[in-house]
């Protein structure tokens, strides 16, 4: 004779233990915040135009907008590259700037992962 078909056993999931670590003013817990990175000039630039080039032609598709964004950008004198260069180191270290300050509050523990989710 056949033998039934086993019956699903319904997983039942425990709590997971709520560790006391620091919170933000709505309680939320507090994230550790991602390091930045340099920001490319191109991205600076493609920020600034995509739009006007979008105001232009509404229906510009992502591929085309892109390929548009690289002609110009390639098409640029190197004194305007050069512009965008600059503009984006000065994006990157603000951003870092703000970050080194959100990472100085932040408490020990929270820095410690940071630095061992950065080695990993």
């Amino acid at each position: 004779s056949a033998t039934p078909p086993p019956v699903p056993v319904p997983k039942v999931s425990t709590p997971t233990p709520v560790i006391a670590s620091p919170t933000t003013l709505n309680n939320q817990p507090m994230k550790v915040p991602k390091r930045p990175g340099a920001m490319p000039p191109f991205a600076l630039f493609s920020q600034e135009m995509r739009s006007k080039l979008q105001a232009e032609d509404p229906d510009i598709g992502f591929g085309d907008l892109g390929r548009k964004l690289g002609e110009m950008w390639h098409a640029l004198k190197e004194e305007e590259k050069e512009d965008y260069r600059r503009r984006a180191r000065e994006v990157a270290d603000a951003k870092m700037k703000s970050w080194k300050e959100t990472m100085s509050t932040m408490p020990a523990h929270k820095q410690l992962e940071m630095e061992r989710q950065k080695r990993a």
